[in-house]
């Protein structure tokens, strides 16, 4: 179906709100033509199919708003659902209308404003890292920024700041009709397409993860563990080298892209496969900055106890959008979601399965979201054909992806 519809927007739902439920109506591409706050009622047009290339033409038209304000008051949100920091008496001579008229004239005009980030990322009237400190009792936000660095450097802290930060980043995208139509995490990255998702709810989603943080970082068996990247290798390659080394334990553990594999285990054997890597043609042996046998079997302790919080949230199976690094297919509502994620954690991320997956369902815009540009350059690698790679790392990428998405629908 392709066209454009009205919606009268009641107050409380988000433009997202209205477009997902278009969105599973209609299973089509849906878009709108500009965010109204969930608290602004009214007019808000949805686009169907083609009609979402009309989005740019009839986003620049004139838009009017009716505004109730409420003067000498100042919340930590610029809105009416943050806390009052603020409340002093607006003098008489403002509120003459002469004056008002004078004030409103300086708004005509291009302008440019910087609401509060967390404005966009408010949950239940807190923001996201407050709400986090709320369900985990951590303070992330002053971890986060704040530090010192070897709290931050914490498996459980480490995870949830992650967490945050991506929805934080992902909700944004949605208030502003960036909807996705498939979404995959690498390792922890799949637990925020959960909760995006609805698989999970937020509270849930963020206790589960602080949880995972919490046992990984109790449970993982102390050792001299070492992880290393081997680019140039295919992947049979890779494992049969790890299955020739006799020195100690060592098995794929990221199958992060064509030609680039994750090894992860006891040090000395991690060290001698990349040896035997380099002999077999790899161009380049990385070891990374990790203390533990991640993704791989070594971890079953973890995955036991993880499995034992999983069974104590609720779970929407369902048939998701969201692909399992487990076999880099999708979810689907006769999955035990709980059984998926404890095997998840101590066997192999099947990456580049998921980028297939991906890019075999249609999927030509692939957004990344969190620090750095690492999965971006994994679907690089991929060489799909015609496909746009975005991603979104701090505030100005945010907006520019936001500019560019808009502007070709």
């Amino acid at each position: 179906m392709d066209g454009i519809i009205i919606i009268n927007k009641e107050k409380g739902y988000t433009s997202h709100d209205a477009v997902y439920k278009i969105k599973k109506m209609f299973n089509t591409k849906v878009g709108h033509t500009g965010t109204l706050d969930p608290n602004a009622t009214g007019v808000l047009p949805i686009l169907l199919g083609k009609g979402t290339k009309l989005s740019k033409y009839l986003i620049e038209h004139d838009k009017e708003y009716e505004v109730l304000l409420q003067l000498g008051t100042k919340t930590t949100t610029a809105d009416e659902e943050g806390e009052e920091v603020e409340k002093k008496c607006v003098p008489e001579q403002y509120l003459q209308f002469k004056n008002i008229e004078k004030i409103l004239k300086s708004f005509i005009g291009e302008s440019q404003q910087v609401p509060p980030m967390y404005s966009a990322i408010k949950v239940n009237g807190k923001k996201l890292y407050e709400y986090a400190e709320k369900i985990t009792g951590i303070d992330i936000a002053k971890i986060s920024f704040d530090g010192p660095d070897v709290e931050l450097n914490k498996t459980q802290n480490t995870q949830l700041a992650i967490l945050i930060e991506c929805l934080g980043i992902s909700q944004i995208l949605k208030k502003n009709g960036i909807i996705p139509d498939a979404m995959a995490g690498l390792s922890l990255g799949e637990y925020t397409a959960l909760i995006e998702d609805g698989v999970f709810n937020i509270e849930d989603g963020i206790n589960i993860v602080s949880k995972r943080g919490e046992i990984m970082q109790n449970f993982t068996p102390k050792g001299n563990w070492k992880m290393a990247a081997i680019l140039g290798l295919d992947d049979e390659n890779v494992e049969e080298i790890c299955k020739n080394i006799s020195s100690g334990f060592v098995k794929p553990a990221n199958y992060n892209t064509l030609g680039q594999v994750v090894i992860s285990g006891e040090e000395q054997a991690v060290l001698n496969a990349g040896e035997e890597a380099k002999k077999a043609g790899a161009k380049k042996v990385s070891m990374l900055n990790t203390a533990g046998p991640f993704h791989t079997e070594k971890l079953s302790k973890c995955s036991i106890e993880l499995k034992k919080e999983l069974d104590k949230i609720s779970i929407n199976s369902k048939n998701s959008i969201v692909i399992k690094n487990l076999d880099g297919k999708y979810y689907e509502e006769k999955d035990n979601i709980s059984e998926i994620l404890a095997k998840h954690i101590m066997n192999p991320v099947r990456f580049t399965e998921c980028l297939k997956t991906m890019y075999e369902s249609g999927i030509d815009t692939f957004i990344e979201i969190g620090p750095g540009k690492t999965l971006s350059g994994f679907v690089k690698r991929m060489k799909f054909e015609n496909v746009k790679i975005m991603n979104i790392n701090d505030v100005s990428s945010l907006e520019q992806v936001i500019k560019e998405v808009k502007e070709n629908g």
